[in-house]
Parts: structure tokens; C-alpha cells; sequence
């Protein structure tokens, strides 16, 4: 969802940031007729913004998508950037795109909670609202004829199925099954002879399979089904998926039209055991999957819908071990697969046509593949930046890197590789751009970046400003907004330009000055410890070292720190914290009052009266930094934990949260 106060924010924070620089460097600028002098102190750490391209589509010829940014909305592109253009603004980015006919029907979120189901014939004016307050997360949009499916959840009904013909008026419940606001909460909608499948709770609560003609008196549990279904899909005439009893566990069932309930199709792990298959594609009216046993392990198996077609393929990790397939893949009638970690393989459903394709390099992992004109393509993911596309005729000459580029957040390739006529769109980065729109024809001249869909620089995001004397000290992070990555300490004294890197090496930081030191809690490759730095350029002091979790919760009293850490678990492995002091060397770091294996975590904490006081659910703890000078006591008649602690002068005030009402009714 776009962000309408990200641009203020942004402003607020850099006026801020150079309000802060000006102040340091000449206290007594804002007094003075001369204006202030600014000085830029680091520009190390601008980021591009990015777009995040996803969820494309075909609609008569043109690829359709949406974004995820401050311009997001329904996008359409010819693969050039004269032919990029924004079809509907719609503030946030539109999702689980289906084509019926020649209409694309989706999904956007309205605010935070409630959602809105949209059409569009691919113009602006054809872009309208069929049906908004559909709260939650909309399922996915199945069509069966010309009618779309979907769940959807009111206050009123709860979750249940909803239909629409393309006009507001024909955007319905197409029954509320479970009366009150429960609802069977219907989810992986699929089509199969003109009925809708999908999963969906019972009167019991159980998960069971359903189907309807879009008819409250034809929705209803399908009778005999296994409980637990998933992993719907079609094949030929039958519905498969996999579903449970007590008698086979978690095995491969057919449902067809005549059959008077689903039927088990093979047993693959034998008696009460589960295969649990799962990565299911169609290969040639053949089905292929990853199942388990007791003597093989998880490999690839197939069937053909009878007992006897339902067989192992091959058995490529010997014994009980997993082979770990994935991304399955249908490419002119064979089967493609990632296995053994980095591995590409092809299959014709024998042993002796399954084959090794090519071993990519270890630690890079291959997925989205895509087929596109009788080839496949793929990404390979390396380290936490890097991103390469490539494509395979089947051989292992011809499995080759196509392109190298760079990969932004992860969430954002939900969608991967998708092919519409004779290109590939995909989101990716590169050195000038942020995640943005990319599209090849199969070759390393056709890839390209299409087009800046939103422009512009984030920069840096400047936090946790602590002044240590004439010292400023500052972090920034140039992740992802909302995910994001490790943070950089800077040091400046407002005249030496540019500012200082002290570390970039440290996660999570704390920030806190005890007279002529800086004090930094965080974790580093080691893991969580206590810093301090005194001055100039040089590096971090260690302090300490925590077993859990690092410092936090840092207030100054008589020149010394005093922190909440954690340095053991209990029984159940949960960190258990600890109220600490700290005059900044190793000796002078002790623990002041050891923290409750039951869980109890220290809370608000304040000065008052010359001493840290500091609570534990109804207790209050009073230290003066001393083991002696350490004590506790309970208000009388005290019984809930206090959560805020304010002082004055004269006395002490606190609030508490009585919790059994939150969660009894």
C-alpha cells in the first residue's frame, strides 16, 4: 500500500538530520544575522526507489501488472518504454490478476484492512469498482464460464464464497453456509467440469472439500472426501489433491465426474504413514509430484490417476534421503526440476530419461523456471545482491547465464519469471535503477531494463542522532522501507568532511552517551555484546559480550549505564533478562538483579530521587548501581504489571494493564 505520509516523513527527517548538523557545528547560528552553514557530511549511502513490478498478465497482446510504490495501480507494457503506460492509478498495487474472456478482473486493498474487486477491459475508463469493504485478503480470482470466484469476509457473514458477473449488482454472497460471522473461510478455488472445488471448514471445524454451481443449494461438502484437502488440481477430467485418514495418512486422491466420493489412488507411503506429496505439475496427462517413504525418502513420483500408474520416477538421493525438489516445470511435454540443492534435471517420466542437466554453482538457488517458446528460463539467486537470468535447451552447454543483475527484496519475486508472446517480464535491479521493470527475448542483447516506473532517489534513512559532547553520532540504513537491512554508525564533529564510518558491521543498534562515551548495544558476526566509543576515529571498544540477546532499554544515572540483557535461558530455551550496570570497562559490567525464568520481563524504567527505579510486572525495583544498594518491594494491593512510569519532582506515577480482561469475555 503507497505510503501518503512517506514524502513528509522524508522531509522531516532530513530537516531534522541538517537542523541537527548546523546546531552542532554553531550553537549560536540560529541567533546570529548570518544564516547557518550546512555541510553535507555523507552522500555514501543514497539509494534508488523501486516500483516491484508483479503479478503479470496477458490481455490482448499487452503484458499487465501492477506495482507496488508511490505511482502504484494497474500498468500495461509492449516490453518498450514508449509503450509502459499507467492504465488506472489506484494508490496500491492490484493483485491476483485473472483474465476471463477479454477482461482482466483483480483485486486492491482500500486501507489496511479492506480490499475491493476491480475490472478492466485495459483502458482507464473500463477500469472500474465492482465491489469494495471486502475485508481481509481477498482469495485468489477462479473463473468457471463467465462467473469469477473468490472468498471474501464481512462483519456479518464472515468469510464465505463470493461470486461476480462483472457488474456491482451481480458482485454477491454466493451463500452464507455458516450462518454468523465465522464463516467456512473457503480458500485454494478451483474449476473442474463446470463446478467449483475449493477447501472450506465444516460444522465440526474440520477442513473438508466443497464444490458449488454457484447456488446456495448447490455449495455444499463433497460427500466422502478425506479430511484436510489441498494441493487441488485438474487433470483431465479428475480433480486430485491431497487429503488425510487415519488409515493412510496424507496420500494422492481422485475425485471424477460420476464418482460417488473421491477415491485414494495409491497408498505411496504404506499404512497410517503420510507421503504428503506436494509441487504438483501436469506433464502429458501425467502427474508429477514429490512424495515420501520409509525406503526412498522424498523423490519424484507419477501417476497417471490409477494404482497401478502411480510409481517412483527415479531415485535420485539413495535411501531415506531427501532429494529436495522443487519448481517443477512443464516445457514442450518434459518435465523440469530443480533437486540435490543447486541441481537442474529434466524428465520424460522414466528412470533412464531422467537426467542431471547441469549442476549450478553451490549456494546459487535456480527458481521461477518458465518455458517460452520450447526453452526454459530461470533466475538464479547468489548472495544477498546478486541475480542472474538464464535459459536451457536441455543440455548442459546450452543451460547458460543470460543476463546479471541484481535482486532487491526477496517478497517482491512472488511472481518470478512470467512469459507473454516471445518476452519474459521480470522484476530486477541494477546499479542505477532500484527493482524495476526488466523483459528479454531470450538473448543478451533482447534483456533490458524497460522502464523507471518510479524515479528518484530514497536516500539514506537517517536514525538514532546521539550527541556526545561535540560529538554527533548518527545511523543509516539503505534497506528496503519496511525491510530493512544492516545499519551504519557515522561519526562527525560538524567540520571534518565527510562524516566517519565507524562500523557497518552491526545490526540493531542502541545509542546511548554517559558523559565523554558513547555507549552501543547491537550484534555483530559474534553475536550480541555491549560497545562504547570515546572519541576520533577509532574503532569500537568492546565492553562485553551477551550469551542472547544485546542491551537494550539504556538509562544514565551518577555517570553509569544501566541496561535490561540477556545472558541465559530457561527451560523451555526462551532468553531470560537481566537488569544491568555499566561503567564502561568489563569489570565494572555486573549484574544488579537477575531475571525470572517464568518469563517476567523487566518493564518501563525511570530516575527518580537520585536512583533507577525499574518495574517487573507489579514490582518495583529501586537501584543506586550498587548490589547493596539494590531493593524491591509491591504496592499494596497490587496485582497488575506496570507498563508506564512517569516522575516529577516530588513523586512517582504509574499505570497498569489489567490483561486477564483482554483476553476472557
Amino acid at each position: 500500500m503507497r505510503n501518503s505520509y512517506a514524502p513528509y516523513f522524508a522531509l522531516f527527517v532530513i530537516a531534522l538530520f541538517f537542523g541537527l548538523l548546523v546546531w552542532l557545528d554553531s550553537p549560536t547560528a540560529y541567533t546570529q544575522a548570518d544564516p547557518a552553514t550546512v555541510r553535507q557530511l555523507t552522500n555514501q549511502h543514497t539509494a534508488v526507489a523501486s516500483s516491484y513490478p508483479t503479478h503479470f498478465i496477458e490481455l490482448n497482446g499487452a503484458a499487465y501488472f501492477g506495482i507496488a510504490s508511490e505511482k502504484g495501480g494497474l500498468w500495461k507494457t509492449d516490453g518498450t518504454a514508449q509503450g509502459t503506460l499507467l492504465v488506472k492509478d489506484l494508490i496500491v498495487a492490484p493483485y491476483s490478476l485473472q483474465r476471463i474472456g477479454d477482461l482482466l478482473y483483480f483485486t486492491a486493498h482500500e486501507d489496511g484492512y479492506n480490499a475491493a474487486l476491480w475490472k478492466s477491459d485495459g483502458s482507464a475508463e473500463g477500469t472500474v469498482l465492482l465491489k469494495s469493504n471486502l475485508g481481509g485478503f481477498p482469495s485468489t480470482l477462479v473463473a468457471v464460464g463467465a462467473i469469477v470466484y473468490f472468498s471474501a469476509y464481512d462483519p456479518i457473514h464472515g468469510s464465505e464464497l463470493w461470486q461476480s458477473d462483472g457488474t456491482p449488482a451481480g458482485t454477491r454472497l454466493v451463500a452464507d453456509v455458516k450462518p454468523g460471522s465465522d464463516g467456512i473461510s473457503p480458500d485454494q478455488l478451483v474449476a473442474s467440469n463446470n463446478l467449483l472445488y475449493f477447501v472450506g471448514y465444516d460444522e465440526g471445524y474440520r477442513r473438508k472439500l466443497w464444490q458449488s454451481d454457484g447456488t446456495p443449494e448447490g455449495t455444499h461438502v463433497v460427500t466422502g472426501a478425506p479430511d484436510y484437502p489441498n494441493s487441488l488440481l485438474v487433470m483431465q477430467d479428475g480433480l486430485y489433491f491431497v487429503g488425510y485418514d487415519e488409515a493412510h495418512g496424507y496420500e494422492l486422491w481422485r475425485y471424477a465426474p460420476g464418482d460417488q466420493a473421491p477415491s485414494l489412488v495409491f497408498d505411496i507411503a504404506a499404512g497410517s504413514q503420510s507421503a504428503a506429496p506436494d509441487t504438483f505439475v501436469v506433464v502429458n496427462n501425467r502427474l508429477f509430484f514429490a512424495a515420501s517413504n520409509a525406503e526412498q525418502g522424498r523423490e519424484l513420483w507419477q501417476s497417471d490417476g490409477t494404482a497401478a500408474g502411480t510409481q517412483l520416477v527415479k531415485e535420485l538421493a539413495p535411501g531415506p534421503t531427501d532429494a529436495s525438489l522443487a519448481n517443477l516445470t512443464n516445457v514442450n511435454g518434459l518435465l523440469y526440476f530443480t533437486a540435490l540443492g543447486s541441481e537442474l534435471w529434466q524428465s520424460d517420466g522414466t528412470a533412464q530419461g531422467t537426467l542431471l542437466v547441469k549442476a549450478i554453482a553451490p549456494g546459487f538457488g535456480a527458481y521461477g523456471l518458465t518455458e517460452m517458446n520450447g526453452l526454459l528460463y530461470f533466475l538464479v539467486a547468489g548472495d544477498q545482491s546478486s541475480l542472474s537470468l538464464w535459459k536451457s535447451d536441455g543440455t548442459a552447454v546450452g543451460t547458460v547465464a543470460i543476463a546479471e543483475l541484481l535482486r532487491s527484496n526477496y517478497y517482491y519475486y512472488r511472481n518470478f519469471l512470467t512469459a507473454i508472446g516471445n518476452r519474459l517480464y521480470f522484476s530486477a535491479s541494477d546499479a542505477t535503477h532500484g527493482s524495476e521493470l526488466w523483459a528479454s527475448d531470450g538473448t543478451a542483447a533482447g534483456t533490458a531494463f524497460v522502464k523507471d516506473l518510479n524515479p528518484g532517489y530514497l536516500g539514506s534513512n537517517f536514525s538514532k542522532f546521539t550527541r556526545v559532547n561535540n560529538r554527533l553520532y548518527f545511523t543509516t540504513s539503505t534497506g528496503n522501507f519496511f525491510y530493512g537491512e544492516e545499519e551504519q554508525l557515522w561519526l562527525s564533529d560538524g567540520t571534518t568532511l565527510p562524516a566517519t564510518l565507524l562500523n557497518d558491521q552491526l545490526g540493531s543498534y542502541q545509542l546511548q552517551g554517559v558523559g565523554d562515551t558513547l555507549f552501543v548495544g547491537g550484534n555483530d558476526a559474534t553475536g550480541p555484546a555491549l560497545w562504547k566509543h570515546q572519541g576520533a576515529a577509532s574503532a569500537l571498544e568492546l565492553v562485553k559480550r551477551f550469551a542472547k540477546q544485546s542491551p537494550f532499554g539504556f538509562i544514565v544515572l551518577n555517570n553509569q549505564l544501566f541496561f535490561v540483557a540477556s545472558d541465559q535461558t530457561n527451560e523451555s530455551g526462551y532468553s531470560i533478562y537481566d537488569f544491568w550496570r555499566s561503567d564502561g570497562t568489563a569489570a565494572g559490567t555486573i549484574k544488579l538483579v537477575a531475571g525470572s525464568a517464568t518469563g517476567s520481563y523487566f518493564g518501563p524504567q525511570v530516575v527518580f530521587n537520585g536512583r533507577v527505579f525499574v518495574t517487573r510486572h507489579n514490582e518495583i525495583w529501586v537501584l543506586d548501581g550498587t548490589a547493596q544498594g539494590t531493593t524491591h518491594f509491591v504496592p499494596a494491593g497490587l496485582q497488575d504489571s506496570i507498563i508506564r512510569v512517569v516522575s516529577t519532582p516530588n513523586a512517582l506515577y504509574f499505570t497498569t494493564a489489567h490483561y486477564s480482561d483482554l483476553f476472557t469475555r
